[in-house]
């Protein structure tokens, strides 16, 4: 009998063994998978907001360049945080709860006086933010003031200076402001998950990072007898930027935020154009307009979304 169970026990030990490695790597199989899960699901959070962007992305593109996509999308969201951050410090500077901007004189207002005009020059310590964004130090009042001078000329002359190709310079020169990254504010409309910076003109440049601002059409300042016209890529590799816009409908919001506010406009036409045609990038006598352009049919043809406040 004892002869008998020393000769079992190792063979029972063996088969415990056998099912306990078993167990656990099962175990850390299930546990993998787990954490593996909750990783694409961190990973694919910030892509997947409203319209499922990544999926559409993913379908149109058979699975392509997501790696580029996903950086670019975070790169955006960098951008646009820094803005309102912007905004955000600008707006407790004006409440006097911090020592920023009009309480206090810019260390490196220096660096870039000379680049000022005298009108400028003369009201650059008030009304002032400091940014990341910027050298320190953005000039809101001037800002505001030079946009506000811009729209009312346009009111009198855009139809002698919107021609050719010229819509892809910048309206304003936003260095002599303190900005530096040439973003005027951020275009958003929520039925699509869309939210994009506004770079001033419209080019290869600035277009393939954000909405590109037609130059001589209206700033978003608000108002009567202003059209702000926007455009945007359609299908650009590794980049979702105007892609939704065609998902528009009637009644949609659309919004653009800058330093003065935000500015909330409701879809009214959405329409299909000729590339060369130019006849809705013009002020409209007594509205108040935002007008959204994007390539559609490989580019053989344009989406144009129509929205007034």
């Amino acid at each position: 009998m004892v002869i008998i169970l020393k000769a079992n026990k190792p063979k029972k030990t063996k088969r415990c063994t056998r099912t306990f490695v078993r167990v656990w790597s099962f175990c850390l199989f299930l546990y993998s998978q787990t954490e593996s899960r909750k990783h694409n699901e961190k990973e694919n959070s910030g892509l997947q907001v409203a319209g499922d962007r990544y999926n559409v992305y993913r379908r149109n593109h058979n699975g392509s360049n997501l790696t580029m996509y996903y950086s670019h999308y975070v790169q955006v969201e960098s951008k646009i945080n820094d803005f309102n951050q912007s905004i955000e410090q600008l707006q407790e500077s004006q409440s006097g709860k911090t020592d920023s901007g009009s309480n206090r004189q810019p260390e490196n207002m220096d660096k870039y006086k000379t680049d000022y005009d005298t009108d400028t020059r003369e009201h650059s310590r008030s009304d002032g933010v400091t940014s990341s964004r910027s050298n320190g130090y953005i000039n809101i009042e001037a800002l505001k003031k030079d946009s506000l001078a811009y729209n009312e000329a346009l009111k009198q002359n855009q139809n002698l200076r919107l021609k050719g190709d010229n819509y892809i310079y910048s309206a304003l020169d936003l260095t002599k402001y303190g900005i530096y990254d040439n973003i005027y504010g951020y275009v958003s409309a929520p039925s699509i998950g869309m939210e994009l910076p506004i770079y001033l003109g419209a080019n290869d440049d600035t277009m393939g990072f954000g909405a590109g601002h037609l130059c001589y059409t209206s700033l978003p300042t608000g108002g009567t007898d202003t059209n702000v016209v926007l455009a945007g890529h359609t299908g650009y590799i590794g980049r979702w930027l105007f892609d939704s816009v065609s998902s528009l409908s009637v009644g949609d919001e659309v919004s653009v935020t800058t330093y003065f506010g935000k500015l909330d406009y409701k879809v009214t036409h959405v329409l299909n154009r000729e590339p060369n045609d130019s006849d809705l990038l013009f002020i409209e006598k007594g509205k108040d307009k935002l007008t959204l352009i994007t390539c559609i049919d490989g580019g053989s043809a344009r989406r144009v979304v129509v929205c007034e406040r």
